[in-house]
């Protein structure tokens, strides 16, 4: 059904649909659309005709994530999931931390003589970190990657390394991020940024190597639509992905 109106899955995500020629997207999720496109189109009028449909405007949240929407700008948070796993991770009497991970901190592989620490508490707290690195929280990220290295075999350091970005996280709270849009007279342009390193991890002597791609686009029209169960829907429910916001930009 939805290739009638040019959308088909996409490989990473089957629950993404993508028109490659109109550049438009459709999220799903269980009974949610989440609908992006770069101007008004009877998209919403043509599902109507199919399914009963609620237009909720552009979203406030979604997958934990808080969207402020002002004039031509986006921000993007998540103040009450950090807020929530402070209060689960960190104990009372917190101290200010500029950097989740200091210059000083050297995370090397546990020594054979130093015991072992807890490895649930440990990948539960990796965990929940590590979903709010992905999107809003780049700052913790490569805190967070650095750290989740040692998930079977950590020692106290680590534990209180991984305190330390909670410790953080306390006084960065109500960090956001914010998407401009672009003017019309701009041209679209790709933005590729890379750096490696030989032989420089400090546990394994491996190399490391990253790259952040940063593209200026036009912030396009976003629906929320609601849909619900009935015969012949062939929209099929999906595990949410994180990863699924980032066509928004």
């Amino acid at each position: 059904m939805l290739q009638q109106q040019g959308l088909f899955p996409s490989r990473p995500h089957p629950a993404l649909y993508v028109n490659h020629q109109s550049g438009e997207f459709l999220g799903v999720h269980v009974y949610d659309l989440l609908w992006v496109a770069k101007s008004e189109n009877q998209f919403t009028k043509w599902l109507g005709s199919y399914f009963t449909v609620h237009d909720l405007g552009r979203p406030q949240h979604l997958l934990s994530i808080e969207l402020e929407w002002i004039a031509s700008m986006v921000t993007l948070a998540q103040v009450a999931y950090v807020s929530c796993i402070l209060r689960k991770y960190l104990p009372s009497g917190t101290k200010r931390l500029a950097s989740p991970l200091s210059p000083s901190e050297r995370p090397l592989k546990r020594d054979e003589l130093e015991p072992s620490a807890d490895l649930q508490e440990y990948q539960s707290a990796i965990g929940s970190l590590l979903y709010a690195a992905l999107i809003p929280r780049p700052d913790i990220l490569f805190a967070v990657c650095c750290l989740s290295q040692f998930l079977s075999d950590l020692s106290e350091s680590h534990i209180q390394m991984v305190k330390n970005i909670f410790h953080y996280l306390e006084h960065m709270v109500n960090f956001k991020l914010t998407y401009h849009q672009q003017k019309e007279h701009q041209e679209g342009q790709l933005s590729v940024y890379r750096d490696a390193s030989y032989t420089n991890s400090l546990s394994d002597r491996h190399s490391f190597s990253s790259s952040v791609t940063s593209a200026k686009n036009i912030l396009p029209h976003v629906l929320h639509t609601y849909l619900p169960v009935s015969p012949g829907n062939t929209i099929s429910p999906y595990t949410p992905h994180a990863s699924h916001f980032s066509v928004l930009f």
